[in-house]
């Protein structure tokens, strides 16, 4: 599937956090791995290790054997789906926003913003970054 379809198909469950949580918590299939590595532009190991704290072994195993992601890795999975999104309607396209996000930014503390997907709090920092961005609140 493509980031883009990925994007598409999970749009109407990242609308708000009690959405994502009750998605989560109903199962996401691993089968949106292949999207979110499209969209991110990234290996299995980078996605695995740097930004959902897992092992390649089990994102291999998971994809291999189809099998739904624990709640916090789904939820983890949602709010990335989420904030691509916002990023996407911002700097264009995904390509514009994977370039942004591996560049310091000064409303994060000079951070690199992939350094942060590693938690939710962290995107959701990103996230809040987005929009004041969006509303030209650059200070």
């Amino acid at each position: 599937m493509s980031g883009t379809a990925l994007l598409e198909q999970y749009r109407p469950v990242t609308t708000d956090a009690a959405a994502i949580y009750r998605s989560a918590a109903g199962g996401i299939s691993a089968t949106a791995i292949p999207g979110l590595l499209a969209l991110m532009d990234v290996s299995r190991q980078v996605l695995a290790k740097e930004v959902l704290g897992l092992s390649a072994k089990t994102i291999s195993r998971a994809l291999q054997d189809k099998r739904t992601l624990d709640q916090s890795t789904g939820e983890h999975l949602l709010k990335l789906l989420q904030l691509y999104d916002k990023g996407i309607s911002l700097f264009g396209d995904a390509a514009a926003f994977n370039r942004w996000l591996r560049k310091p930014a000064h409303g994060l503390f000079q951070e690199l913003p992939f350094s942060l997907l590693r938690t939710i709090v962290g995107i959701d920092l990103i996230y809040d970054e987005l929009v004041r961005i969006e509303y030209g609140d650059l200070a």
